[in-house]
């Protein structure tokens, strides 16, 4: 499927100035298919594209165009909220598509963390203007890179904080979450493994996935 490697080509882009910008190197391609969850029916396409607040980090740290002060901001204005931005597309025989709209999409979109209840998108009429603003700038980006399949994305954000203000959906944790849209189920597993430091295996000092616990090879533990 092209596009999906359009679209990685889009985040390698903004990414590769800062990829070590977490505690290791991430994996950037395995980090990609992680956030982004493709499903194919017939000639149906449908995208999950979640932007968990690493994305954000890992995009614009260190990156000379945008200033330190800027990749704050962006990441206190996103930190309440699931950001996914999410696409709903038919391809023909001849070529040509057929889009869901953005209001289609919005009207199936929830987001199920855990066990709890299903959560519909914040109105767009309710978000801080700051927000409005980011995902706006987004959407001709994604057009101009990708045609047609860019500008038939739509965004979407969902509360990420309860009463409390604890994050109700963090990658670095322990968890699980479901977007659910025209009638597809995209399950995230978390912690995202390759934001985890990797681990090596006792015997062989092998490199190992951070979320492994034993040594799938040896079966030795993996510290």
């Amino acid at each position: 499927m092209k596009i999906q490697y359009a679209i990685l080509l889009l985040i390698l882009v903004f990414s590769a100035p800062a990829i070590g910008q977490e505690a290791h190197k991430v994996p950037l391609t395995e980090y990609i298919r992680e956030i982004q969850i493709w499903k194919k029916d017939g000639e149906n396409m449908t995208l999950s594209f979640w932007l968990p607040r690493s994305y954000w980090r890992i995009a614009l740290a260190d990156n000379p165009a945008i200033p330190e002060d800027m990749v704050h901001l962006i990441l206190e204005t996103l930190d309440d909220y699931i950001f996914v931005c999410a696409l709903d597309v038919d391809i023909h025989l001849d070529g040509s598509l057929t889009f869901a709209s953005e209001e289609t999409i919005r009207n199936s979109i929830t987001v199920k963390i855990n066990e709890g209840e299903p959560q519909q998108p914040i109105p767009e009429n309710q978000l801080d203007i700051s927000v409005r603003s980011i995902s706006e700038t987004m959407k001709p980006m994604f057009e101009n890179m990708m045609g047609q399949f860019g500008a038939g994305m739509s965004f979407y954000f969902f509360e990420n904080k309860d009463e409390n203000g604890k994050l109700l959906v963090d990658e670095y944790k322990e968890g699980e979450f479901m977007i659910y849209h025209s009638n597809k189920e995209f399950e995230y597993a978390l912690p995202l493994t390759t934001l985890l430091p990797p681990k090596n295996c006792p015997v062989d000092n092998a490199a190992m996935k951070g979320n492994w616990s034993y040594c799938p090879f040896h079966g030795n533990t993996l510290d």
